[in-house]
């Protein structure tokens, strides 16, 4: 590590980025930006074939499926944003994140790019959207990938709880957010730390760093505290007619698999299930490859393909029902 890289450890996070500024540094020829519901939403629409929508999960954005776009592009038209409250897509208007405004806003986004039919994949909060999705508009989905989803009752890490302290939400929100605290944070999200590059650490911190996303995040962390206590929260999850394929990693200390997989297996029996070793958090971030290739596999399942030249990914691993496991070694 540099010296320069080892003082960047020690940035207290008094000054906000301006959208300008990662506008700048984060964009690209395929970056492109729309007015929906009060907010000028970043997104990227590549590609040609099946509509691909991703969702990505808590204090990321849309750059955390550059693998998977790279592994599918030639297969599908991927769309995926920075959501409400996060990248460079910034708040919400009205600070609503729960599933209902999520639920209104994809109807409005994805409308006003023509998406009638869709699969959908979802990391996280991104999975909690997906699955809501899923029940608010069958008619749209088609297949849905869920990786190391929000919905069930769990125990939380200790970031959710330091949220909660007293006067640190609005010392995070206006004052200062410390870099150290969100690479520790990182650090934990991933199974293998060795996989997480200097460009990833740089890109979370300033993306988070943007004009109003730190008060995003301390309202967004008191929203799953709570979700995670709730006795309602979960109740649709049954209602889900998409077939689905639930990934986790194995090390996944923010999603507790080992605490809600038998509530999934219960409301979701006929999902497959994909585990992946020695991956954290975000498996379609940490092992790219591996996962597009599983969701690929996942949704051409029953479909005839068109030539050899079109024949399905070869898989990380073999999905089967829920309630009996399949492992894929990250």
């Amino acid at each position: 590590m540099s010296v320069e890289r080892f003082i960047q450890n020690f940035n207290p996070g008094i000054r906000s980025n301006s959208v300008d500024e990662l506008k700048r540094k984060y964009c690209d020829a395929d970056s492109r930006f729309i007015t929906i519901n009060g907010m000028n939403v970043h997104y990227k629409d590549q590609g040609k074939g099946p509509v691909l929508v991703l969702l990505h999960g808590v204090v990321s954005f849309l750059h955390t499926w550059d693998g998977w776009y790279d592994e599918l592009k030639d297969r599908y038209r991927i769309i995926r944003l920075d959501l409400p409250g996060w990248g460079l897509t910034g708040p919400s208007p009205d600070e609503d994140y729960l599933a209902g405004a999520m639920n209104v806003f994809l109807d409005s986004f994805l409308g006003a790019l023509g998406v009638r039919r869709c699969y959908m994949a979802g990391n996280s909060l991104g999975g909690y959207y997906a699955w809501n999705y899923a029940v608010h508009r069958p008619d749209m989905i088609e297949k849905l990938v869920l990786l190391d989803p929000i919905a069930f009752n769990q125990s939380l890490p200790y970031e959710f709880q330091l949220a909660r302290i007293p006067g640190v939400k609005p010392l995070i929100n206006n004052v200062m957010l410390p870099r150290l605290l969100i690479k520790t944070s990182i650090r934990r999200l991933y199974g293998r730390k060795e996989r997480i590059t200097p460009a990833v650490y740089d890109m979370y911190w300033d993306l988070i760093m943007r004009e109003g996303n730190r008060r995003t995040l301390t309202k967004i962390f008191k929203l799953i505290a709570d979700m995670s206590k709730s006795d309602t929260i979960y109740l649709d999850v049954k209602k889900v007619k998409a077939p689905v394929m639930m990934a986790w990693g194995k090390k996944d200390i923010w999603s507790r698999w080992k605490e809600t997989i038998n509530d999934w297996q219960r409301d979701l029996p006929h999902a497959e299930l994909m585990m992946y070793d020695e991956c954290g958090h975000m498996p379609m971030e940490e092992i790219p490859a591996v996962t597009a290739r599983d969701a690929h596999d996942f949704f051409m399942k029953g479909k005839k393909p068109a030539s050899k030249k079109k024949a399905a990914l070869r898989a990380g691993g073999k999905g089967r029902p829920i309630g009996k496991r399949a492992v894929a070694a990250g």
